[in-house]
């Protein structure tokens, strides 16, 4: 990370130079270092607020938020969550949304809010629901589109038509279908775990 920082330092990119300065911060912050780990946070949150980028600044933001939780400054720490958030949810920025929000339910729940930790838990189960439904919903997309262009491009023998059966239904289109099952499954067990 040193030596990826000392390249960015010296060619000026900036993103690099934050991103460097994020790695060596919760190296710092990970060995007990803390005060490098805000100096270098400092110098990373400097850099970001400039750049304007928000993704830039969110993730410095959060690892402030885990180097106060570290230093227990909780209210400081709930301050940069906070902040990450708005910039993620005003983004839609879902898989920095769903970083904070797990950050966001161990700072309330080390302010003593057990109740509002535990709603910002189920708030990141749901995003992680929303992630993982997502991907899997464009991994179906990819397979389908495959499967029609290469329906296109290849002539079809009859035997493969007859071979479909009577349905007509490629099987990969049900397969996808299957899977999609099994995701609805999972996520409406997940909902009812989450709910009790």
């Amino acid at each position: 990370a040193e030596q990826a920082r000392a390249h960015a330092e010296t060619r000026g990119l900036k993103p690099m130079i934050t991103s460097a300065g994020l790695v060596l911060a919760e190296i710092a912050r990970r060995r007990g270092a803390l005060v490098e780990a805000d100096r270098l946070l400092g110098e990373a949150m400097s850099l970001a607020r400039a750049l304007g980028d928000p993704k830039e600044i969110i993730e410095p933001l959060l690892e402030r938020a885990e180097l106060r939780l570290t230093q227990q400054r909780a209210g400081e720490a709930r301050t940069d969550v906070d902040e990450a958030l708005m910039l993620a949810r005003r983004d839609q920025l879902l898989l920095l949304e769903r970083q904070g929000l797990e950050i966001r339910s161990r700072v309330l729940r080390a302010s003593g809010d057990a109740d509002a930790a535990f709603q910002a838990r189920l708030d990141y189960e749901r995003a992680t629901r929303e992630i993982a439904g997502a991907n899997m919903m464009r991994r179906m997309a990819e397979l389908l589109d495959a499967e029609r262009r290469r329906d296109t491009i290849q002539e079809k023998p009859v035997a493969t038509v007859r071979a479909r059966g009577v349905t007509g239904i490629p099987p990969v289109w049900i397969a996808l279908g299957v899977l999609g099952l099994v995701a609805a499954w999972i996520s409406a067990r997940m909902l009812v775990r989450a709910r009790s």
